[in-house]
């Protein structure tokens, strides 16, 4: 029996310790001439909170459990979705619509799907904040469906790209992937223009994610001469919706992006059209902190050859399924214990009510 407690163990002792030795002197207390129903009732009480704690101590057992996965990759992609990525200097969209960056880094997931190898896809999606939007899944073609729902920030509430944003959440992402699975590769696929607002952001915090990171790339999007960007407000047509994530067809929750009666955002400095370039250097500096390389998405074909060189070099699968042992928490006993403790407690205290009201 091992413990995984779900409080800090010290924070337990000084809750359930106060609870179980007041417990005890009220059951101490009771005359020995009085009606045992009170000692009865407080030794109930006293096994409700022992129960209890018990739960939060998370006691586990050891379990052998089988590989539900014939693939050890795990590729997560992390797309910026700033204001920035939606500078027209990307590629022509497949689905001819504006050919902004981040339409294009869409295109370049679904493109992926299909060109790495059998694998589990996750996704991190960052501009002022970053969030994991879709867990590891062996189910692709959710992926896919999902990558055509990515839409920019709202650009009202923009604050500019900072690429130490999603670090906090892709180490998490690093730590769960690793937990459920310890013998998978990483592959990191970092999606960004680099274009910041600020020049002190500090990204050397990513070297301590390298040895995690079996492969990848950091992929540019965007030009040196840039190019300016169309404001971006959501509406209805941004909602996410079931049916396009189960793969049955409907127009709800299709993506409109950057729609023809938009706006173009204005750089208050000069009252003109403001123009985003892609970093490089900063792209690169990146790319060397995680030991991956940089590539700058160019053409499709650039992309083409990052895929072919991953699943050329990077990719093995696992030739057995042997069960992993992992500890399995165990509390249905004592939850079930202090539901029906509880559930006691709330009969008897019915029947007083009851009892007094009839007198």
């Amino acid at each position: 029996m091992i413990l995984q407690p779900f409080l800090p163990p010290l924070l337990i002792v000084a809750i359930f310790t106060p609870l179980l030795v007041f417990c005890v002197f009220q059951i101490k207390r009771v005359s020995p001439k009085t009606h045992d129903s009170s000692k009865l009732t407080w030794l109930r009480r006293f096994f409700i909170v022992l129960s209890l704690c018990i739960v939060t101590l998370g006691p586990s057992v050891n379990t052998k459990v089988d590989r539900s996965s014939l693939t050890n990759l795990d590729v997560i992609f992390v797309v910026d979705t700033t204001t920035s990525m939606s500078a027209e200097d990307g590629a022509p969209a497949k689905d001819n619509s504006a050919n902004t960056r981040l339409a294009t880094a869409k295109d370049d997931i679904i493109t992926l799907s299909y060109l790495l190898p059998p694998a589990k896809f996750s996704t991190i999606v960052f501009n002022s904040s970053a969030y994991l939007q879709l867990p590891l899944t062996e189910d692709v073609q959710t992926l896919r469906e999902y990558a055509k729902t990515i839409t920019p920030e709202i650009s009202k509430y923009s604050t500019g790209t900072s690429l130490i944003s999603p670090l906090e959440t892709l180490q998490q992402a690093i730590d769960d992937a690793n937990t459920a699975f310890p013998d998978d590769r990483i592959i990191l696929v970092f999606m960004s223009d680099g274009d910041e607002n600020s020049e002190y952001d500090d990204i050397s915090n990513y070297y301590d994610l390298a040895p995690y990171i079996y492969a990848g790339g950091v992929i540019g999007y965007g030009t040196s001469d840039g190019s300016h960007m169309k404001e971006y407000n959501a509406d209805v047509s941004s909602t996410i919706s079931l049916q396009s994530l189960t793969g049955e067809k409907s127009t709800a929750g299709q993506t409109v992006e950057n729609p023809a009666n938009a706006k173009y955002v204005i750089d208050p400095a000069t009252s003109q059209e403001a123009i985003s370039k892609i970093n490089t250097p900063k792209l690169e500096d990146l790319a060397k902190n995680l030991h991956i390389p940089y590539i700058h998405r160019s053409t499709e074909q650039s992309i083409r050859n990052f895929a072919s060189k991953i699943h050329a070099e990077n990719w093995y699968e696992s030739t057995s399924l042997e069960p992993r042992v992992i500890p399995m928490l165990l509390i249905w006993p004592f939850s079930l214990l202090t539901s029906i403790l509880i559930l006691f407690e709330f009969i008897s205290r019915m029947l007083q009510t009851s009892f007094r009201r009839s007198k």
